[in-house]
Order: structure tokens, then C-alpha cells, then sequence
């Protein structure tokens, strides 16, 4: 029976070494992700809109491809005011595998509906006092119209 030289079977314990250490690596990343979109659901539903934004910032910067994040990021940005971002998050959604299409398309719905009641709220706003440099309530309301 032929022995393995020591040199292979050191090259074969540090290569299984290094197999673990990465697969203990991604256990630990999805962890942590997966707390920080839970402690997000949380800061949300007690109405820290901006805590949980923060939250899901960072998780989305470890993983941006990770779905779940990006829905609740566009969630947050949603009930934030910040439609703009919500809808392009919802839109990068609808491209990627791994969520329900038909939820993206609810919510995004939500989301221009939301923008749209903003914008009639800000027309009505600017009539009641105009000023020059502000944008024309005529104009505002075509933005709202136009997002449909």
C-alpha cells in the first residue's frame, strides 16, 4: 500500500479547513442579516421609520441580492415618504428571482397611489399660498396623473 506524502494530505487539511471556515462564514452572515431584518419589523411596527431604514441600509449593503432585504428595505422607504426609492427598489425586485411577483406589483401599486395622494396633498398646499418659486399645483397634479 502506497503512503500519501505528507505535503498532499496537509494541501487536503487546509483546503477542508478553508471549505468550513467559509460555509461557518455564510452561516453567520445570514444570521446576522436575518436579525437584522427581524429587529427592522420590529422598530417598524413600534414606528421608528428611521431606525429601521438604517437598519435595513446596512443589511441591504451586506447583501444586496438577498430579496427579502430588498422588500423590506422598499417597505420602510415606503412608509418613510421616500416613494421615489421604494419604487425603484420595487422595480429591481420585479427582475430578480426569489419573491412573489404578484406582492411586488401590490405594493408598488401602493406606493404610487401613496405618491400620488402626497402630490395632491402639496398642489392643494400651494394654493392655498403660492409662491413663485414653488412648483404650480396644475403642474403637481399632472405628476400624479402621469404616474398612472
Amino acid at each position: 500500500m502506497k503512503k500519501t506524502p505528507w505535503y498532499k494530505l496537509s494541501f487536503l487539511i487546509l483546503a477542508l479547513c478553508l471549505v468550513s471556515a467559509c460555509k461557518q462564514e455564510n452561516i453567520v452572515h445570514q444570521k446576522s442579516l436575518a436579525e437584522l431584518n427581524t429587529k427592522a419589523q420590529q422598530m417598524l411596527q413600534a414606528g421608528d421609520v428611521n431606525g429601521a431604514v438604517a437598519r435595513l441600509e446596512a443589511a441591504h449593503d451586506l447583501a444586496p441580492e438577498e430579496p427579502n432585504t430588498t422588500f423590506n428595505l422598499a417597505i420602510a422607504y415606503q412608509a418613510q415618504g421616500n416613494y421615489d426609492k421604494a419604487i425603484e427598489l420595487f422595480q429591481q425586485l420585479l427582475k430578480q428571482p426569489g419573491f412573489p411577483p404578484e406582492e411586488i406589483h401590490r405594493n408598488l401599486g401602493i406606493t404610487y397611489e401613496a405618491k400620488a395622494d402626497a402630490l395632491e396633498v402639496k398642489a392643494r398646499e400651494l394654493e392655498a399660498e403660492p409662491r413663485a418659486e414653488q412648483p404650480q399645483p396644475a403642474e403637481l397634479r399632472q405628476q400624479a396623473i402621469g404616474m398612472y
